[in-house]
């Protein structure tokens, strides 16, 4: 079993906008993004890394198909974000081309 963070339609699209008001290099395309998204299920931080000392680098898995975004996160809000525990067989496949 892993721990895993996450984000919620609406955390990630929170997310998103904020990383373009702060200007910490998020390419997302929010309203897409928000299109492509479900209210019911949970975004799963694939990859992440410390991008600088004040921001995360984090990859979030999108879909069942592989699809993923890239966002960077204050570490505070990284830090906030909850947990979920999943099996290794839960973990999302994402080799395919960010969404941006």
């Amino acid at each position: 079993m892993h721990k895993v963070r996450y984000f919620t339609k609406e955390s990630l699209l929170s997310a998103a906008e904020n990383a373009g008001v702060d200007d910490i290099n998020s390419q997302i395309d929010t309203k897409r993004l928000a299109k492509m998204l479900d209210n019911t299920m949970l975004y799963p931080i694939i990859f992440g890394f410390v991008q600088n000392q004040t921001e995360m680098r984090c990859r979030v898995a999108i879909n069942e198909q592989g699809e993923s975004t890239f966002i960077n996160v204050p570490i505070k809000i990284w830090q906030n974000l909850p947990l979920q525990e999943v099996t290794e067989s839960a973990y999302v496949q994402a080799d395919t081309a960010p969404v941006s």
